[in-house]
């Protein structure tokens, strides 16, 4: 009898233990692929990502499923809240500066026109001011010019750094000079007129 209890004991420890075992790598298994899924879920949610944002250079981080993984993983939180602003009381009323007012590149109208007698400058440039983040809004020729202008809207004057970046880049290839201001009423920001020099 002895005998007998002793063998269904092995025939037990050979059948249950590989099915314990079994039901423990399929429950592992589930715990990992749902580990798996929630995070890839969130870290997609998380960094939001399309094409304008891109060519913007602009990434929007969602901070609530950020902060799911944050707590998951026991991460640091990288952003700090901003404090408080202070009420209205304690500032005073200031009107905006022109400085402050900042105009992004792809937002400037730019023309460029040719009159410097030689098929494709215009083309060129705006592939240049395009690969700085400018939008060329037109390109064409104009009569013949010795001289390369660039022309701006006076409202456009404040953006020094902008002008800076673009007269630089003209520069690279001609000798620009400014031109008359433009007026409010004309169609674009700037206008560039590539000439002999």
């Amino acid at each position: 009898m002895f005998a007998k209890i002793a063998e269904n004991k092995k025939i037990i420890q050979k059948t249950v233990c590989p099915v314990v075992a079994l039901i423990f790598i399929i429950i592992a298994s589930f715990v990992f692929i749902k580990t798996i899924s929630f995070l890839s879920d969130n870290i997609n949610k998380a960094f939001i990502i399309n094409e304008v944002a891109i060519e913007n250079g602009v990434l929007k981080l969602d901070m609530e499923n950020y902060d799911l993984i944050r707590k998951k993983f026991n991460l640091p939180q990288f952003i700090e809240p901003t404090p408080a602003t202070p009420s209205v009381e304690d500032t005073p009323p200031t009107a905006p500066q022109s400085s402050e007012l900042k105009i992004e590149k792809s937002s400037l109208s730019i023309k460029i026109l040719n009159g410097a007698g030689i098929s494709g400058l215009a083309g060129q440039l705006k592939n240049r001011l395009t690969q700085a983040g400018y939008s060329v809004s037109e390109i064409g020729n104009s009569p013949s010019l010795e001289n390369t202008t660039i022309q701006i809207k006076s409202s456009q004057k404040t953006n020094e750094e902008l002008i800076n970046e673009i007269t630089q880049i003209v520069s690279e290839r001609y000798v620009p000079q400014m031109g008359p201001d433009l007026t409010e009423e004309d169609a674009y920001d700037i206008i560039i007129m590539i000439g002999k020099n």
